[in-house]
């Protein structure tokens, strides 16, 4: 099993809304917890969200700030589009020099995959060039 086989994930806004039904249409809410296979607390937190008139579906998980903001994903863009065939190494090296700020080669490549950049070595193809959404 992975790791994200024991991830809970968050209920569905159809079966939020059909909890919420549930209870408003009389059923206990202990009943409904019971019908449904949810906690109580659960049914609880959907009725009061409803009751605040606040939005039944689930909250974004906070994660980690990205290391590269939107203007340094530009920046980063044009350093790969003035020489496309750039190694990762020589990329970190480029953005020390444009911008004095030292960064990690593995995170300059994840970014850049996140970006839609690829280093796979094609005959004939510069390794670098923007995929095709």
């Amino acid at each position: 099993m992975l790791y994200s086989d024991y991830i809970m994930r968050a209920y569905s806004v159809d079966l939020r809304q059909r909890i919420v039904a549930a209870v408003l249409s009389g059923q206990t809410q202990r009943q409904v917890a019971e019908r449904f296979d949810v906690s109580l607390p659960t049914v609880q937190r959907y009725v009061r969200l409803h009751r605040d008139q606040a939005n039944l579906a689930p909250k974004r998980h906070p994660g980690r700030k990205p290391i590269f903001d939107a203007d340094q994903q530009q920046q980063l863009r044009a350093l790969m589009q003035q020489q496309p065939d750039r190694t990762v190494q020589s990329l970190v090296e480029a953005w020390k020099d444009k911008t004095g700020a030292t960064v990690a080669w593995s995170t300059l490549h994840l970014t850049l995959h996140r970006m839609g950049f690829s280093f796979k070595k094609e005959p004939g193809r510069c390794r670098t060039l923007l995929r095709k959404a």
